[in-house]
């Protein structure tokens, strides 16, 4: 399996995402290339696993209806070894072995099932001497509280209201915290979000994770009633106040040496973008 690094300019690399569209049978490495408004950026999809009713983050009693993608092992009793040791991933590239989930989203009753994520890790500081790592283990929780979490109705604007009314596909974002107390453990409740360096109570700084979710055109033809989640017992809550994702993670020495060190880490340019696909 090989990798290739390819520099393109901005217009080329428009190019090159609707070749990558509409031309299936080819294959590509990660793409980088040159984007005026970019920090540092790695991108990459993956597929859609599952739909099931287990956390391996929080050991609920009644865990919610959540959506899955990544390693392909993942269950309630997962954990950063044995995601490395099973490391089967439905992302595009295979050193990308972490798990990804958030709870199912339903409208009018209807659960909405989702097609794929993109992930951007990003150095929203252009080229920071800082930025390090994400820390093996690391268990990351995506919310407005600690985050952020944004709509979107086909190619319009990033909303913080989920997207009633709409009538073309559409996607929620979750922006991860970046900034690590080592002093906290590895729990949700030892990161913290910053859109520029991390504060003193949170010293380590990683790269900034952004999660997209992809949904279709809704079935009926339009988004008509408020999206909801799934709570865990039957029950369902506002999107608008609930809505959050999560990231175990489970990437091996790879994922840093090939793809986030040169990609984020390690670029000498403030404007690097690398869309990333195993060869």
């Amino acid at each position: 399996m090989s990798v290739n690094l390819k520099r393109i300019t901005i217009a080329a690399a428009a190019m090159l995402l609707a070749v990558a569209v509409l031309s299936a049978v080819v294959s590509f490495g990660a793409a980088r290339t040159s984007q005026a408004a970019s920090p540092p950026t790695l991108q990459f999809g993956c597929d859609y696993l599952k739909r099931e009713a287990i956390d391996p983050i929080v050991d609920a009693a009644v865990p919610h209806i959540h959506e899955f993608y990544g390693n392909r092992s993942v269950n309630a009793d997962s954990t950063f070894n044995s995601l490395k040791a099973n490391p089967a991933t439905t992302c595009r590239i295979k050193e990308a072995t972490s798990s990804y989930w958030h709870p199912a989203f339903r409208e009018g009753g209807k659960v909405q099932r989702p097609l794929m994520i993109r992930n951007y890790y990003r150095d929203f500081n252009g080229i920071d001497p800082n930025m390090r790592p994400i820390p093996d283990g690391l268990q990351n929780l995506a919310t407005e509280a600690n985050g952020n979490v944004r709509y979107k109705c086909g190619g319009g604007s990033p909303k913080t209201a989920p997207p009633v009314g709409c009538t073309q596909s559409w996607s929620v974002s979750f922006n991860f915290p970046n900034c690590w107390n080592p002093n906290a453990g590895l729990g949700p409740n030892s990161v913290k979000f910053s859109a520029s360096s991390c504060p003193s109570t949170h010293p380590y700084q990683f790269p900034d994770h952004r999660m997209e979710v992809l949904y279709p055109r809704p079935a009926d033809g339009r988004l008509s009633a408020p999206l909801e989640v799934s709570m865990g017992g039957g029950e369902w809550g506002l999107a608008s106040q609930y809505a959050h994702a999560d990231r175990m993670d489970g990437d091996p020495d790879a994922f840093n040496t090939k793809w986030l060190g040169p990609c984020v880490l390690n670029t000498t340019s403030s404007r690097s973008f690398c869309i990333g696909a195993s060869s």
